[in-house]
């Protein structure tokens, strides 16, 4: 009823006004954001104040203990990417924030925060999400001389090949922060790129300029040089290569050739067995 949906929202509103106020008990902590998320999910009245209301908490238990976040990663971040991609600008900036702090906290300490953030985060199917993570992702290296990029540089590169430009775009500005302000001066660090951009396939144009402005044509020149020659594929690596189009490829030069009427009248050669046979045996 419409009663009890203020008294919700009543609830809520003194919820978030304590969050923002005075410390939380930790151990109660799941059984807030589990109440918040069922509240956002029960009625679009109690959405934002509800959503908000969790961001708040992030903020909270970040001041309060930031090591004690990335226990919540599985109950906190699933909802919290899925809000990056809301089309109200609002709700998407706050979650942008609020994914900022969260991370900040948590950066490579926790696998279930870097097993949620590459799967739903950096290989998300939705491209404001990948941008937005790209976004955070530039900011906090940008600004945090302590965090750790390390976890994150395959899930950036992989980003290259996104199918659209301004995820490309994200994942070259990071790049670009990284190696050029970040670590600008580890030669270890950019053969890893080298490796990391020819086992992603990325687009040669993409890597030979990303590259060229990083560490110049030498660099360039090393990605050229460890590329696999042709004559190096082994038979493992027949599977690997694209065979897309082979077959009209084939099927066009199989048209070219011409295919002469037989004379009826030339019998074929018979052979015995036994020639057969040896015939058989030179072969193998």
């Amino acid at each position: 009823s419409s009663g009890d949906g203020m008294r919700t929202l009543q609830v809520l509103s003194d919820l978030k006004t304590q969050v923002k106020r005075f410390l939380v008990d930790l151990n109660d902590v799941p059984s807030y954001i589990i109440g918040l998320k069922n509240a956002y999910n029960q009625s679009h009245a109690l959405e934002i104040t509800s959503f908000t209301t969790l961001c708040h908490l992030i903020t909270r238990i970040s001041m309060q203990d930031p090591s004690r976040l990335g226990s919540f990663s599985n109950l906190i971040m699933p909802f919290l990417l899925e809000r990056l991609a809301d089309r109200r600008q609002p709700v998407a900036q706050t979650a942008k924030k609020s994914l900022k702090t969260f991370w900040l906290c948590v950066n490579s300490l926790d696998d279930g925060f870097l097993d949620i953030i590459y799967h739903q985060g950096f290989q998300s199917d939705n491209y404001k999400v990948q941008k937005d993570i790209l976004d955070v992702l530039n900011s906090l290296l940008s600004n945090n001389v302590n965090f750790s990029f390390k976890s994150y540089i395959k899930a950036t590169v992989e980003l290259l090949s996104a199918f659209d430009t301004q995820v490309q775009q994200g994942a070259i500005d990071v790049l670009l922060v990284f190696f050029q302000r970040v670590n600008p001066n580890s030669r270890n660090a950019k053969l890893d790129l080298i490796d990391l951009l020819h086992e992603s396939n990325t687009n040669e144009v993409i890597a030979v300029k990303l590259l060229e402005t990083i560490g110049g044509i030498e660099l360039v020149n090393e990605f050229r040089q460890n590329k696999l020659p042709l004559n190096d594929v082994n038979d493992n690596d027949i599977s690997m290569i694209n065979t897309s189009g082979m077959e009209d490829h084939f099927n066009s030069i199989l048209v070219k050739i011409p295919f002469w009427e037989l004379d009826q009248t030339i019998s074929p050669i018979q052979f015995s067995l036994e020639v057969l046979n040896e015939m058989e045996v030179n072969i193998l």
